[in-house]
Formats: structure tokens, sequence, C-alpha cells
């Protein structure tokens, strides 16, 4: 019986020790946060907007809505900020602006009514958060993922 006991002490000593090795060699993870990125795609946030900017060759090449890189940048003191860009996403950006020339097409965005303001929130408050690393990383946990099927329509 003692050397039963001993064997299961050696044996669940064995396995701690070698779990605890595994864990330490596992690269830790990258920290996005899956949950507000995955908000991102399914309010269609991306369909306009990127992360990072890409590089264009001509200005009918730039994506509809400004990065998100460069919003935080030019948001990052302004104490302001989720006020204001809160009444842009909700309402819709002026037509005649040009805020953001040669940084996006220049189209208005239109009002994104089917966004909770609770959601709004708390995407604005990763954006305006966001820097080069979590964007890279955000980035690459996107190309991961599979775009979700199109929901087909029935006729019937």
């Amino acid at each position: 019986m003692k050397n039963l006991m001993l064997m299961m002490g050696i044996s669940s000593l064995l396995w701690s020790t070698t779990l605890l090795a595994t864990e330490t060699a596992t690269p830790a993870s990258t920290g996005v946060d899956k949950e507000t990125v995955a908000l991102l795609q399914k309010s269609a946030c991306l369909n306009c907007h990127t992360l990072i900017k890409k590089p264009a060759q001509t200005k009918t090449e730039l994506s509809f809505g400004p990065p998100y890189l460069l919003v935080a940048a030019r948001y990052r003191d302004d104490k302001q900020a989720l006020e204001t860009l809160f009444s842009t996403v909700r309402h819709g950006s002026n037509p005649y602006g040009k805020h953001w020339k040669n940084e996006s097409s220049g189209i208005a965005m239109p009002p994104m009514v089917t966004v909770s303001d609770e959601n709004i929130k708390k995407l604005l408050t990763w954006i305006l958060a966001l820097d080069e690393t979590k964007a890279k990383e955000a980035e690459a946990f996107l190309a991961e993922e599979p775009a979700e099927p199109a929901k087909a329509t029935e006729k019937k």
C-alpha cells in the first residue's frame, strides 16, 4: 500500500512538473481583445475602415473611413474624443468635412443606427487606446479568423 501511494505521489509530481514546463514553454497570448475585434467585424466597421493605413497608389484606393490607428493618434490627447466620435458614429459624419483629406476617400460616414450605444462606446474606447502593436496583433488575428459565411436567402 505504501509503495502504491509513493508511486502515485511520484507520478503526480512528475505530471505537475511536466505540466508546469509545458505552460512555461507555451508562448504568451498576444493580448488581442477577441471580443472587441469580433464586434468590429459584426458591426460592419471593417467594411469601410482599416486598422492600419494600407499603401494606396491612387486616391481611389483609399479606404472609405480613416484607419483606426490614425484615429487613435489624432484624438489621443483630446479629452472630448469619446463624446465627439460617439456623435459621429451615432449620427454620421459631415459629408462636406475634409478633416481626413488624403487619409480616406472623403465619403461621409452614415449613421450607425444598428449598433447599440454600449457597443459604440466599447468600440471607441478600444480604438482610442489602439497603438501600432495592438493594431498589428488585431490584424493578425483577423487574418487567422475565417470570415463568417453570408447567409443565403430563401426564395419562397
